[in-house]
């Protein structure tokens, strides 16, 4: 596999609702613009249900209502974000946007109008049997986007404030669930790519049922050969499930963000991703990085 450890995204967009979750996903978002010197566009959707049947002059009034109130929007949104993040570097550019179609379209649209090559949102963290559910918004852009989708939740070694504008979040700890796939590869080369700009640690994780020395010596090789050789890059082999393990340990180790392939495979008229991808995103307590493959027939 060819090593390849470039990852800039160079529009990033970040659709939020005014709750403390988007607020705290708004953060993350911002210090990824400045860091890849990236632009970004802050997304707020407020779908409007329109009467079936209007006359003429009754659709130009309500189109014009309709602008009215995106501008409006607009500058709520701008004051809004003014007020999470503080002042922002002026080097960076930022764009408002409010849309009038539900969430999922808006994004969608918003992702290809802007060729974007990143998406940063809020994801709830649920307990019980709310636990098996991803937000309904998050799980459908997931599964519908080509490019790394960040979910955000509340680092609990780390709590971030949203409410304080100088509050920012700090990755120093990536974990990566590898299982030496093209997919866990292209999202290990993301990892350390993320990991160099930060100067961040990076820990590579295969987990199996029953690991052996040469288990993890040939963990080790692909590691190496997917990324090269780095001091601040561990490989580890671990027992039992690679969800649970991942979700592990992020916690013990004290972790700050997981990466992990999110591989598309067709489904009916969309797509489905593996289930420890899936599992992670709606067990783990630090956000993820979903990193998407498709397959070249998709």
């Amino acid at each position: 596999m060819e090593t390849r450890l470039s990852y800039a995204p160079e529009e990033i967009i970040c659709p939020v609702d005014r709750s403390e979750l988007s607020d705290l996903a708004l953060k993350y978002a911002y210090v990824g613009a400045r860091l890849f010197n990236a632009s970004l566009t802050i997304l707020h959707a407020m779908h409007f249900d329109y009467p079936r049947y209007l006359s003429r002059e009754l659709t130009a009034k309500v189109l014009k209502e309709l602008e009215n109130a995106k501008a409006a929007a607009r500058d709520e949104l701008e004051d809004h974000v003014g007020r999470v993040l503080g002042p922002m570097d002026s080097k960076i550019p930022v764009r408002y946007q409010a849309s009038d179609s539900e969430p999922v379209a808006a994004i969608m649209q918003a992702l290809a109008e802007n060729h974007a090559d990143l998406v940063v949102m809020g994801t709830h963290g649920y307990s019980g049997f709310k636990q098996w559910m991803l937000g309904s918004v998050t799980e459908s852009v997931l599964h519908r986007a080509r490019v790394p989708v960040f979910t955000v939740r509340q680092k609990v070694n780390d709590f971030i404030d949203a409410t304080q504008a100088e509050a920012r979040p700090n990755i120093r700890h990536i974990l990566c669930p590898c299982n030496m796939t093209v997919a866990a590869g292209q999202a290990l080369q993301v990892a350390a790519a993320l990991a160099g700009r930060l100067d961040a640690r990076l820990t590579a994780m295969w987990s199996m049922e029953s690991a052996t020395a040469a288990d993890e010596n040939t963990f080790s090789a692909w590691v190496q050969k997917t990324i090269g050789a780095s001091p601040n890059t561990d490989s580890l082999v671990q027992g039992g499930s690679a969800a649970s393990q991942a979700i592990a340990l992020a916690g013990s180790m004290a972790c700050d963000l997981i990466v992990i392939g999110a591989h598309h495979k067709p489904f009916d008229q969309g797509t489905v991703v593996g289930r420890t991808t899936e599992l992670v995103l709606r067990h783990a307590s630090v956000p993820v990085l979903a990193v998407p493959f498709y397959s070249e027939q998709q």
